[in-house]
């Protein structure tokens, strides 16, 4: 499993996760692609990840939920 953690959410966090659960796989969104997604919208972070194969880890839910429902319905 790849996860793919917001701006939001602490670096340590990716650090700590990819030590301690073996198979998974965690970075910080400012450590993927070099920074260049970091300040990217959310739309353009979730389609990009999804066709790598990451999982977005978000507490974002004032912009993702209704992005998410739109997609679920097409």
């Amino acid at each position: 499993m790849k996860l793919l953690l917001d701006s939001h959410i602490a670096a340590a966090v990716a650090l700590q996760l990819a030590k301690r659960c073996r198979g998974l796989k965690a970075l910080h969104l400012r450590d993927w692609r070099e920074w260049r997604w970091l300040n990217a919208s959310d739309p353009l972070i979730l389609a990009e990840a999804a066709r790598e194969g990451w999982t977005f880890v978000t507490y974002d839910l004032r912009t993702v939920t209704p992005l998410l429902r739109r997609w679920a319905e097409t």
